[in-house]
C-alpha cells in the first residue's frame, strides 16, 4: 500500500484500461497485457477495469460454469488453451492447457481427454479459474477491478474516454486511456425474424436454465436454427427437464420422457438441414494439395478476388480429392496426386469405368441432398440424420463423405487470409457471408455424434418433429392478448406457443445494441464498407490491421481496439476459444506496454530510481 501511494504521488492519475466483455477473448487480452507489463518491468500504477454482463468473469454468457453438463462443445479439448505459448511468458507460474487441467482433475489418460469433447460448463470453470490466477499473480502495480454491468455508451474528450452503464456505477468518474471491445455474440446484437414483446419469444438461450424455464410442459415449441445452439435448446427442454437417454443394443439410445417436456419441438432453418456430426478423429490434420503456398501467394497479390471464380473452384478440388482418396482406397485402387486437376479427373473416370455402380461425388448433392424440394418431410430429415450418424461413426479414413466434409476445417485458416480486410469484391463478400459461411459451418463444424443420436432418439419418441424444417413462413398470432406463432402456410401449418431463436447472432448495428449505436453517434467508430467493385456493409466495426477502430472521419482510434466477434465481417470466423485466429490481443498488449514505457521513462519516478541505484 505504501508503494502504491508513492506511485500516486509521482503521477497525476492511474493509467486506466477498460476491457469491455470478459469472456474468453477478453480473458486472452488481459493475459497478454499482464505479461507485457511484467516483462517490460513497468512500475507505474495501472488499473485494468474488466466489464462483464454477469459475474462469470472469463467465461462470459456462453461458457458460464453453472450450465448443465449435457450441453457439450463441438470443439475438441486439445484445441482449448488460455495460455498463448508466446513471449513474453504469462505472469502465472503454472499454465495448464484445458486437456492438462482436465487430467489433473480427473486422471483419465491424457490422449483420451485431448481428443474428447467437454461440456460448456467445464470449459467455463477452466476459463474462470484462469482469470482468478491472473488476478492472483498480477504485477504489484496493477489493480484489476471487476464490474458486473453492461456498457451502453462511450464518450471521448481530449484523448481519454468516459464509460456509461445502465445505472450509476463506481467507474463513472474514471477516465480511460485505452479500451478493448470484446463484447461477444450477445453484445453484438441479436437479430430475429419475428418481433413481439412477449416472453414467448426467446431471443437468446443462454443460460438455458434461466431463459427457457418458463416454457410450459406439453406446449408446442418452434426452434429457429438447427445448429449447435438449436441442439442445446432441444436438450434443455428434454434432458434438462429430467428426461433420460438410455442405451439400447449396438450403441443406439432411446429417450425416456419425464412428462415435463414440450408437446412437440419443431426445429427449422433456411436450408432445413442438420449439421454433419463429428467423431473423435475429426481434428485429424491433412494437407492442402491445391491451396499451396504458391497459389495462395498468387491470389493475395491481386487487388481483390471473386469468390465464385477464384476460390470456390479450389475448394471444390480439395473436397473432391479428399472424397476420392478415401473411396479409391476402399476399393484397393491407387489414387495419385497431380497439381493438374484434369489428371485427377482422368483417374476418377477410370475408377468409375471400372466400378460403374459406385455413386459419383456430386458437389451440388453434397451441399444440398434435397435440391428441388421446397418442403422437406419429417422422414426426409430424420433418415438423412441417421445416415449422417452412420457416416460419422465410420471415421475420416472410412467415409468418403466425412473426409469431404472435413476439408473445410483445413481450408478455413488459409481462407481467412484471403477473406480478411476486403480480400473479395463486394458482391462476393456478401455472397459468402449470406450463403457459404453458414453452409460450410453446417458441413464442417457439427456436434459430437452422441448429441445427434439424442436428436434421433427424441424424434423416435415423437417429441422432435422435422415437418417444417425448411424455411417455413413464421407469423405472429395474437389471441386474447396471448402471443402464438404459426409455421407454414394455409396448405400446411402448425401453431406453437413458443418461438426460440437458436442462432448465434451476427454483427448488426441496430437500435437495441446501445453501445455500438452510441459509438456510431459519437463518431468514435464507423461501419466497415467493402468498396471493391461495388458496395457491401456487413455490419461490423471498421478496423485497421491491428484491430484498432476507425473513427467517423477515417482516422485510426489508437486507443480503441476490437477483438473477436465485433470484427466479424472484416475478418473471418473468430472462433470464441481460439487464441491464434485473428489475434489482435497480442499486438494490443504490446502497444499499450510501449506507451506505458514512454510514460515511465518521462516520469520523475525514473529519475528517483536512477538516483537510488547510483
Amino acid at each position: 500500500m505504501v508503494e502504491k501511494d508513492r506511485f500516486k504521488r509521482q503521477y497525476s492519475s492511474d493509467f486506466n484500461v477498460g476491457i469491455i466483455g470478459l469472456g474468453p477473448k477478453g480473458l486472452y487480452a488481459l493475459e497478454r497485457l499482464l505479461a507485457q507489463i511484467k516483462a517490460k518491468n513497468i512500475h507505474i500504477p495501472i488499473v485494468i477495469h474488466v466489464f462483464n454482463q454477469n459475474s462469470f468473469f472469463g467465461a462470459g454468457n456462453v461458457y458460464r460454469n453453472d450450465q448443465p453438463p449435457y450441453l457439450i462443445m463441438n470443439y475438441a479439448n486439445k484445441n482449448i488453451d488460455v495460455w498463448s505459448r508466446e513471449l513474453p511468458e504469462a505472469v502465472v507460474p503454472e499454465t495448464p492447457s484445458f486437456s492438462e487441467w482436465l487430467y489433473e482433475k480427473n486422471g483419465a489418460p491424457i490422449e483420451h481427454i485431448s481428443e474428447g469433447f467437454s461440456s460448456r460448463a467445464s470449459v467455463g470453470e477452466y476459463l474462470m479459474e484462469s482469470f482468478l490466477k491472473l488476478r492472483e499473480f498480477r504485477p504489484v502495480n496493477v489493480q484489476i477491478k471487476m464490474h458486473v454491468t453492461t456498457i451502453t455508451k462511450i464518450t471521448e474528450r481530449e484523448g481519454v474516454f468516459q464509460l456509461y452503464g445502465r445505472k450509476a456505477e463506481d467507474y463513472n468518474s474514471v477516465t480511460f486511456n485505452n479500451l478493448m471491445l470484446t463484447t461477444g455474440h450477445l453484445g453484438s446484437g441479436a437479430k430475429f425474424d419475428v418481433e413481439s414483446p412477449s416472453k414467448n419469444l426467446i431471443k437468446f438461450i443462454y443460460p438455458v436454465s434461466q431463459k427457457l424455464k418458463h416454457i410450459r410442459a406439453n406446449k408446442n415449441v418452434a426452434v429457429q436454427g438447427m445448429g449447435l445452439t438449436g441442439i442445446d435448446a432441444i436438450l434443455a427442454l428434454t434432458e434438462g427437464r429430467d428426461g433420460a437417454f438410455k442405451s439400447k443394443v449396438e450403441g443406439s439410445i432411446y429417450y425416456s420422457a419425464s412428462g415435463k417436456e414440450p408437446g412437440k419441438i419443431y426445429p427449422f432453418s433456411r436450408s432445413g438441414l442438420p449439421m454433419i456430426p463429428r467423431g473423435n478423429d475429426s481434428e485429424k490434420k491433412s494437407s492442402l494439395p491445391f491451396f499451396t503456398e504458391e497459389v495462395i501467394s498468387g491470389l493475395q497479390k491481386r487487388p481483390y478476388l471473386n469468390f465464385l471464380k477464384d476460390v470456390l473452384p479450389l475448394i471444390k478440388e480439395e473436397v473432391t480429392f479428399n472424397y476420392y482418396k478415401v473411396l479409391l482406397k476402399q476399393h484397393n485402387r491407387t489414387f495419385s496426386f497431380s497439381p493438374e486437376f484434369n489428371i485427377i479427373n482422368k483417374q476418377i473416370e477410370e475408377f468409375h469405368d471400372t466400378f460403374p455402380s459406385v455413386k459419383r461425388f456430386d458437389w451440388d448433392a453434397f451441399i444440398n441432398p434435397f435440391p428441388i424440394q421446397k418442403v422437406l418431410s419429417h422422414n426426409d430429415v430424420f433418415n438423412y440424420v441417421k445416415w449422417l450418424i452412420g457416416e460419422a461413426e465410420k471415421g475420416l479414413d472410412n467415409s468418403p463423405m466425412l473426409a469431404a466434409a472435413s476439408t473445410w476445417r483445413q481450408i478455413s485458416p488459409v481462407f481467412n487470409g484471403l477473406y480478411s480486410f476486403a480480400g473479395f469484391d463486394a458482391a462476393s463478400h456478401r455472397l459468402f457471408n449470406t450463403t457459404y459461411f453458414g453452409l460450410f459451418n453446417r458441413i464442417a463444424y457439427g456436434p459430437p455424434i452422441m448429441n445427434m443420436k439424442k436428436i434421433v432418439a427424441l424424434a423416435e419418441a415423437g417429441i422432435v418433429d422435422f415437418s417444417f424444417s425448411r424455411s417455413p413462413k413464421v407469423s405472429l398470432l395474437i389471441e386474447d392478448g396471448f402471443d402464438r406463432y404459426k409455421l407454414g402456410d394455409e396448405r400446411k401449418k402448425i401453431e406453437v406457443e413458443y418461438l426460440i431463436n437458436a442462432r448465434m447472432p451476427r454483427n448488426e448495428f441496430r437500435n437495441e445494441n446501445a453501445l455500438y449505436a452510441n459509438l456510431l453517434q459519437e463518431g468514435l467508430i464507423c461501419k466497415y464498407r467493402n468498396n471493391n467493385s461495388g458496395l457491401y456493409t456487413p455490419g461490423c466495426i471498421a478496423i485497421d490491421f491491428k484491430g484498432r477502430a476507425l473513427a467517423r472521419n477515417g482516422n485510426i482510434q489508437k486507443n480503441i481496439t476490437a477483438y473477436g466477434t465485433p470484427t466479424e465481417g472484416v475478418t473471418f470466423d473468430n472462433d470464441t476459444l481460439s487464441r491464434k485466429r485473428n489475434n489482435f490481443a497480442s499486438q494490443w498488449a504490446h502497444d499499450i506496454s510501449e506507451q506505458l514505457v514512454k510514460i515511465q521513462n518521462n516520469s520523475p519516478l525514473k529519475d528517483e530510481q536512477q538516483h537510488q541505484v547510483q
